[in-house]
């Protein structure tokens, strides 16, 4: 990863961003619709002293090239009311043509701090560090260390909200770049969501859309349930996103 990006993602993420948040924090703040997106990421932190866990389930079917199944558990600690930390361990099954294999993934670490919020609108920046702990030879990891800063912004919009989001794929020799773009609006019990996704890199072009649906329950629980569907011959052709979360 060049270096300039990443002196620039640790600038924003520990020196500025939590000063110009505190300056704006105590408007009210926008309040999440939901904590999770079926393929990407939301802006906002958990406060000061909060933790998140998060048991997600991703599949994929890539129709000749077998399909992929990947279940992780997410936790995520607010350090402070613009500071959050997170860890994600993964456990990955892939079956193929050559077999079915099955064993842990890519840990992934991550810092995501509040630069903005208003009472209408929440913009974030982030990195992710992911750890080359899965097989790549059984195909449950990619084999070396990945860096991901990114930046994300939602807002109110209508009856909903619009989130937004871009981020920079970083490894040895290689880049992408992946952006996002979903909105969320409540109906009844629940929120729906309608999700497009889409990254280059690798000479490879994936996009999916992505329509869900959230119920959130009572004492901090969130249920999700998201249908990728691929749009471009290198996507899979569909998958399936499940989440829980529990906040404590």
């Amino acid at each position: 990863m060049p270096r300039e990006y990443l002196a620039l993602a640790l600038s924003i993420a520990f020196g500025a961003a939590p000063g110009l948040a505190e300056s704006v924090h105590g408007s009210g703040g926008l309040e999440a619709l939901t904590q999770e997106l079926p393929l990407s990421e939301t802006a906002f932190a958990q406060e000061r002293g909060e933790l998140q866990i998060t048991f997600g389930t991703t599949l994929f079917d890539e129709a000749d090239d077998g399909d992929r199944t990947t279940t992780s558990l997410g936790l995520e600690y607010g350090v402070g009311d613009a500071l959050q930390l997170s860890i994600e361990l993964p456990y990955a099954f892939v079956r193929s043509g050559e077999g079915n294999l099955r064993g842990i993934g890519d840990v992934r670490m991550g810092v995501l701090a509040t630069v903005v919020e208003t009472e209408s609108s929440i913009f974030s920046a982030a990195l992710e560090v992911g750890l080359p702990s899965g097989d790549e030879s059984d195909e449950l990891g990619e084999g070396q260390l990945e860096w991901e800063p990114s930046l994300r912004y939602a807002s109110a919009f209508g009856e909903g909200q619009l989130h937004l989001g871009l981020a920079g794929e970083f490894s040895d020799g290689a880049s992408g770049l992946a952006t996002s773009a979903a909105f969320v609006r409540p109906v009844g019990a629940f929120a729906a969501v309608l999700e497009f996704s889409g990254s280059i890199g690798n000479g490879e072009k994936t996009a999916f859309f992505s329509p869900g649906l959230v119920f959130e329950g009572p004492g901090g629980i969130e249920a999700g349930l998201g249908l990728p569907l691929g749009l471009t011959a290198e996507s899979a052709d569909w998958g399936i996103s499940a989440w829980l979360v529990i906040e404590l």
